[in-house]
Formats: C-alpha cells, structure tokens, sequence
C-alpha cells in the first residue's frame, strides 16, 4: 500500500513539473510574440541638444507601434502619417470616458466612416507629451490601437532610419 501511494505521489509530482516546463514555455513564447508586435513597449525619451526625442523600431509587419498614454490613460498607439486626427476606438474611448462634440464623415482606406469629434487633455509617448490634442473617435474601428495621427504628429519632426523613426521636438 504504501508503494503504490508513493508511486501516486510520483506521478502527481512529475505531473505538476511538466506543467511547470509548459507554463514558463507559454509565458516565454507570448512575451516574444508581444515585443514582434509592440518593439516598443518601454518609450525611453532622450534628450538631445536639449529638445525632446523618441526612436521607435519599426516591427515585423513594418509598422510603429509603442505603448503612450491619453489623459494619463495606458494604450497603445499605431503611428499613421495618413490620419489627419489621433483616432481612437470606440471601446478606448468610453474606457477614457471622452466628451463627443459633434459628429462628422471621415475617409478611411476602407471607404467613409462616421467620426466622433473630440479633445484629449493629454497625449504622452516617452519623455513627450501634448496638451488639448484634437481626435476623432471612430465607432467602427475595430482592434485596440489608436491611431497616432497628424493631430499629434505635426507638432513634430519624424526621421526615418531604416528600422527606426525618431520623432523630435521641432
């Protein structure tokens, strides 16, 4: 009897030891996909010449995502030369608790959508940040990035280097 109690004991350990191996393998694994898709998860800002600058790399499908805050909110920006306004999912944008002041046509790549008017208090990547940022909340923009827009870029200059964009104060 108790060899066979043993023998149980065994197995349950081995057991609990492989599913150890496989959890630590999961986590490892889906922090590697995270960085593919976000390289740029910890902005660091630096300054140089005394004006405030971030470099982001570019990730495997060519674009610049990093993490930023609006009104001091985390999320996850898509740097988009092509939107006229930072633009924001509806789902981020009633999580931000955002004051809609009127509503207007926007022309996306996937034809004309309805756009939510509004104005961020703050709009912050690494060591920069915007104050009374114009955007547009967009009711069928689907996923959960938002889109870092003309609004909050053309306050900037961008330079492109191979994998990477550093975004300057002018």
């Amino acid at each position: 009897m108790n060899n066979n109690f043993s023998i149980k004991i065994g197995k349950i350990m081995i057991a609990i030891a492989w599913l150890i191996v496989f959890i630590a393998a999961f986590l490892y694994f889906q922090k590697h996909l995270d960085e593919q898709f976000n390289p740029n998860q910890q902005v660091i800002g630096q300054n140089n010449q005394g004006l405030r600058e971030i470099k982001l790399k570019r990730n495997r499908s060519g674009h610049f995502i990093m993490n930023g805050l609006i009104n001091h909110y985390p999320v996850v920006f898509l740097v988009d030369t092509g939107a006229t306004q930072v633009a924001i999912p509806m789902s981020i944008a009633k999580q931000l608790s955002l004051k809609i002041m009127g509503e207007y046509q926007v022309s996306t790549a996937a034809g004309y959508a309805k756009a939510l008017r509004t104005r961020l208090q703050s709009v912050g990547v690494g060591n920069i940040e915007l104050k009374n940022v114009s955007a547009s909340v967009i009711p069928s923009m689907t996923g959960n990035e938002v889109l870092l827009g003309m609004s909050f870029l053309k306050q900037f200059d961008m330079i492109f280097e191979g994998k990477y964009l550093t975004i300057r104060e002018k």
